[in-house]
C-alpha cells in the first residue's frame, strides 16, 4: 500500500512539473515521506527529464520553501531555466585510425545539428550497429568543449582485414596417378581508408575446368548512404563451355539484415568445340539480381560462435543462339551456424541450398546449374563433380579446441539433389595456427570409397599485415 502511495504521489508531481511552466513545484506530506529522499528523487528525475530531451545547460534555482502548519506538508519551488536543446556539434570516433576522414565525416555527418538527448544515442547505437565494418566498444557520450559546445564521442573499432586463403587437393585417378587441385582466394579490405573492399577467387579443378572472380565494393557514393558493387567472372567447365559475367549493383552496407544490393548482370556463354560436338548451345542472359548477405560470427574463418546468412537472387531473360526467350530464375542461399558446446567441445552446421528453373517449365542450360563437391561443399568427392538444377547439402562439424593454437575435429559432408544417389562424406580435420597462417588438413572419404582413394585437403587462410 505504502508503495502505491508514493507512485500516485510521483506522478502527482509530475503533473505539476509538467504544468508549472518555468518552475518545479513538489509538495511533500513530511508526515508519510523522508522529505529528503523525496527532494533527491523530484530533482533526479528533472534532471534526467532535461538530458533526454537534449536541455544540457537547464538549471534549477530554489526560490521559495514553506511549512503547511496545519497539515504538516513542505512545499517547494525553484525556478527553472529550462533553456534551449544543445546541438551536437562534431561527431568524434574513437579507436580507429584504419578509415579516412572523409569517410567518418560521412557516417557521423547524420547527428551534427541532432539535438544533444539520450533519444540521439539511441540512434547512434542503431545506426552503427548496422555497419558491417564498425562495431562499438563502448556506450557513445557527450563531451563539453569550448564556449557551450558538444561533441558526440563514439568508441568504435573497425572490422577490416586483409586475407588470403589458398588449398592444395590431391585427386587420385583410376591409373595410380594422381593430380593437384587448387583454390586462391584473396580479400583486400579498407584500400587507402576508403572501406572499399576487394576480392579475388581463382579455382582450378583441371586442365580443362577454371573458374576466376573479381569482386569490388564501394561503400559509399558521394555524399548518399549507398555504394556500389562491380564484378566481373569468368568459368571453363570441362573444356565444353566458356561463360563470361559482369554484374554492377547499388548497395546498402548499413542495415539491420546485413549488406543488400540490387542490380543488374549480364552473362554470355560460349560453347566451344568440344561443346558443339556435344551439342551444347550458346545463348546470353540479361537479369536483375538481388542479394543479402549477413555475417555475424567473430572471425572470418576461425570463428567459435555466431552466424552467417549469404543468399542471392537472379532472375532474366535467357536468349538461344537462335534469340529464342525464356524467363530464367536462379535463387542461392547459404547458412552457416556455429555454437559452443561443452568445455573445449563447439559444432557448426553449414546448408547451401540453390534451385534454377526456366519459368514456364523445362531445365535450366547446364552453364545455369550448381556445380558442387570437393573440399568446399562434399569433401571426399572430386572437384565440381557434380551438376544439378536444385540441391541441398549440409555440413557438420565437431571441433575440440587444445589449448589457443591446435583445433581437432570430425566432419559429416552430405547432399540431396535432382539426380539419383545421396552423397555421403566423412572425415577427421586439423586446424594449428603457424608462423604463415593458419594450416588446416582434411582427409576425407566417401561412400562409395575405399579408405585408401580418400582425398586430401591442405589449404593456408591468414591476414595480410
Amino acid at each position: 500500500m505504502l508503495r502505491f502511495k508514493h507512485i500516485i504521489a510521483g506522478l502527482f508531481s509530475l503533473m505539476k512539473l509538467l504544468h508549472a511552466g518555468d518552475s518545479l513545484i513538489v509538495e511533500i506530506d513530511s508526515n508519510k515521506y523522508d522529505v529528503a529522499q523525496r527532494i533527491q528523487e523530484s530533482v533526479k528525475w528533472w534532471e534526467e527529464s532535461a538530458v533526454t530531451e537534449g536541455r544540457l545547460q537547464a538549471s534549477l534555482h530554489l526560490q521559495s520553501i514553506r511549512r503547511n502548519d496545519i497539515s504538516g506538508s513542505i512545499h517547494l519551488v525553484w525556478s527553472n531555466s529550462y533553456s534551449e536543446t544543445v546541438s551536437i556539434d562534431s561527431v568524434v570516433f574513437a579507436g580507429t585510425d584504419q578509415l579516412s576522414n572523409g569517410i567518418l565525416g560521412k557516417i557521423g555527418s547524420p547527428f551534427v545539428e541532432r539535438p544533444a538527448s539520450a533519444t540521439t544515442l539511441a540512434e547512434v547505437h542503431s545506426r552503427l550497429t548496422n555497419y558491417s565494418f564498425l562495431e562499438l566498444t563502448d556506450t557513445p557520450s557527450y563531451w563539453r568543449y569550448g564556449d557551450k559546445k558538444i561533441a558526440l564521442v563514439v568508441p568504435v573499432r573497425s572490422r577490416f582485414n586483409n586475407s588470403f586463403s589458398g588449398i592444395v587437393g590431391y585427386r587420385p585417378d583410376g591409373d595410380g596417378k594422381g593430380r593437384l587441385t587448387g583454390d586462391l582466394s584473396i580479400r583486400l579490405g579498407n584500400l587507402f581508408g576508403s572501406a572499399t573492399t576487394t576480392e579475388l577467387n581463382w579455382n582450378r579443378k583441371d586442365e580443362r575446368s577454371q573458374d576466376l572472380a573479381l569482386k569490388e565494393v564501394i561503400p559509399f557514393l558521394g555524399s548518399i548512404d549507398f555504394g556500389a558493387q562491380f564484378g566481373f567472372s569468368q568459368s571453363l567447365q570441362d573444356g565444353l563451355f566458356l561463360r563470361r559475367q559482369a554484374d554492377v549493383a547499388v548497395t546498402s552496407v548499413r542495415s539491420r539484415f546485413g549488406n543488400l544490393s540490387a542490380g543488374i548482370s549480364k552473362a554470355v556463354t560460349t560453347a566451344t568445340d568440344l561443346g558443339v560436338e556435344s551439342g551444347i548451345e550458346g545463348y546470353s542472359i540479361r537479369a536483375i539480381t538481388l542479394r543479402q548477405k549477413l555475417d555475424r560470427r567473430n572471425h572470418s574463418y576461425l570463428s567459435t560462435s555466431g552466424f552467417l546468412l549469404d543468399s542471392r537472387l537472379d532472375i532474366g531473360d535467357l536468349r538461344s543462339e537462335d534469340n529464342k526467350s525464356k524467363l530464367l530464375a536462379v535463387v542461392s542461399a547459404k547458412g552457416e551456424w556455429i555454437k559452443p558446446l561443452i568445455g573445449s567441445w563447439s559444432g557448426s552446421l553449414t546448408t547451401s541450398v540453390g534451385r534454377s528453373a526456366i519459368i514456364g517449365g523445362g531445365l535450366a542450360p547446364e552453364g545455369e546449374q550448381f556445380r558442387y563437391g570437393g573440399a568446399a561443399t562434399l569433401r571426399g568427392y572430386r572437384e565440381k563433380m557434380f551438376r544439378s538444377d536444385w540441391m541441398v547439402i549440409q555440413q557438420f562439424e565437431l571441433r575440440y579446441q587444445q589449448g589457443n593454437t591446435v583445433w581437432l575435429y570430425s566432419f559429416l559432408d552430405g547432399a540431396q539433389h535432382s539426380f539419383p544417389g545421396r552423397p555421403l562424406a566423412v572425415g577427421i580435420g586439423l586446424r594449428q595456427t603457424t608462423v604463415l597462417g593458419l594450416l588446416t588438413v582434411e582427409y576425407a572419404v566417401n561412400k562409395e570409397s575405399r579408405p585408401s582413394e580418400g582425398k586430401i585437403h591442405i589449404r593456408i587462410s591468414g591476414e595480410i599485415k
